[in-house]
């Protein structure tokens, strides 16, 4: 038995204040009494947030031992000391690896060769000092591979500073762009404009998409799309090919529409691929002179389609994988001689792959019953390796490539368990029951090989 906590006792908690507040939406009144909390800057609101803290620690006092033990514990199951698996692009091998005793990771890169000298790109926990919350969302290298475009947040609002790194010299350039989306960014070939999207700084929606250019004060951005409809998500990426710059508008699984845009003429117009549609879906791959699309039109599983670039209205698609009402289509990944599908049959995980000249399909084949597998980053066109993330409910998670044309695979990666795991001790299986209506329900289950099962045996049982 654990050691007996005496809670502190007759302390009362901070009771907010009831402030009637009227809120009208849609010609729908109601009143909110505690609307008041919603203002971070009001010292009221900054008081009541003392208190209730101050509550806390006086409640949890007793605890500290406790957590101090359950930290260590939880912090001992954590390899300190990692290092992401690389993967190739533009000429560089890209990275992060994280050192015992910081937060925060290294994001690095080798040119050509990993035996190369390391480049340090950003080191988080350089740039985290002085700063109680530091966090580094995502970034994104020009095509001379010369400056990084990077974004951070401070402040934990999600509302990012966006900022731009010259390479050669280590040093940033003097303009930074507030309240921007954190991993939404796009280099256009010029190496000097950028897209980016701005966020609204009290719904927190990305809802306008700007372009910079590099070196230029920040009110000089140019605003080139905003969403007037604020059910839709924007995002916004570059393409494969790296002949586009896409802008997503998206309602989650109601409607999609994209827009694109030349990466090699930024002072465009972005051009809708095809006019969003109320209940259809689509995700589109650019590759030389036609596009892949994924869409739902007229296939609730999805099918895969394809249209030349100089006509993309869906009246132009033609099928090229039809809807199969057992497979759902999730994702798809082009390359050179390649077409590689991710799909769900029987409620497991599947990647399905297509060699374009023969349209001949195979599988990609996995040797254990229950599992969940995924594609990693793939950012190579002219390649035959496909990378892939993999785990199951006894292998930890690990990162694959395999040869799409020889059918070898090589396990780059399996994420360390400190302790006494061994996976080899461990069995799993896949069951089926049947539901009232008749329906098959998959049922994934995990024990000890030593385990006596005929004997009884509590189950731990979560859906």
């Amino acid at each position: 038995m654990g050691k007996q906590i005496n809670w502190p006792v007759h302390i009362n908690p901070p009771v907010a204040d009831r402030i009637p507040t009227e809120l009208v939406t849609h010609n729908d009144r109601r009143t909110d009494e505690y609307y008041w909390l919603n203002d971070r800057e009001n010292s009221r609101v900054l008081q009541y947030l003392h208190d209730e803290n101050a509550y806390t620690e006086t409640m949890m006092a007793g605890t500290r031992q406790l957590q101090d033990n359950l930290f260590t514990e939880m912090k001992s199951r954590i390899q300190e000391k990692d290092q992401s698996v690389p993967w190739f692009k533009n000429g560089y091998w890209y990275y992060r690896r994280f050192e015992e005793g910081f937060q925060y990771p290294v994001i690095c890169r080798k040119k050509d060769h990993l035996e190369t000298p390391e480049e340090i790109l950003l080191d988080q926990n350089i740039m985290a000092e002085g700063y109680k919350y530091y966090q580094l969302s995502s970034y994104e290298v020009s095509d001379n591979n010369e400056i990084v475009a990077y974004t951070v947040d401070s402040v934990s609002r999600r509302l990012y500073d966006l900022r731009f790194r010259n390479l050669l010299t280590g040093i940033d350039y003097a303009e930074i762009i507030p309240n921007a989306e954190g991993s939404d960014l796009a280099w256009a070939a010029d190496n000097k404009s950028f897209f980016y999207i701005r966020k609204h700084t009290v719904t927190l929606l990305g809802y306008q998409v700007w372009r910079h250019a590099l070196g230029t004060d920040v009110s000089n951005d140019i605003l080139v799309y905003e969403e007037k409809d604020n059910r839709y998500a924007l995002s916004l990426t570059r393409s494969k090919s790296g002949k586009y710059i896409a802008l997503i508008a998206e309602i989650n699984e109601v409607s999609t529409e994209y827009l694109l845009l030349p990466a090699s003429d930024p002072a465009a117009s972005f051009q809708i691929f095809q006019t969003r549609e109320e209940g259809i879906l689509y995700s589109i791959q650019h590759m030389d002179d036609r596009f892949y699309i994924l869409t739902n039109w007229n296939a609730p599983n999805f099918r895969l389609m394809q249209t030349s670039e100089n006509d993309t209205r869906k009246s132009s698609w033609t099928e090229v994988i039809p809807e199969d009402e057992n497979v759902y289509l999730e994702q798809i990944e082009v390359f050179r001689n390649f077409l590689v599908i991710a799909e769900m049959r029987n409620a497991l995980s599947q990647i399905r792959i297509m060699k374009l000249d023969s349209k001949q399909l195979h599988y990609v084949g996995f040797d254990e019953a229950a599992y969940n597998v995924s594609l990693n980053i793939n950012p190579g066109f002219d390649t035959d390796l496909l990378r892939y993330s993999y785990t199951s409910m006894t292998t930890p998670a690990s990162v694959f490539d395999y040869n799409m044309l020889t059918g070898e695979k090589v396990l780059l990666k399996e994420t360390p368990v400190p302790g006494n795991f061994d996976k080899n001790n461990y069995h799993a299986e896949r069951l089926w029951a049947t539901g009232r209506d008749g329906t098959k329900i998959p049922i994934s289950i995990v024990y000890r090989k030593d385990l006596h099962l005929e004997s009884g045996c509590p189950l731990l049982l979560y859906a």
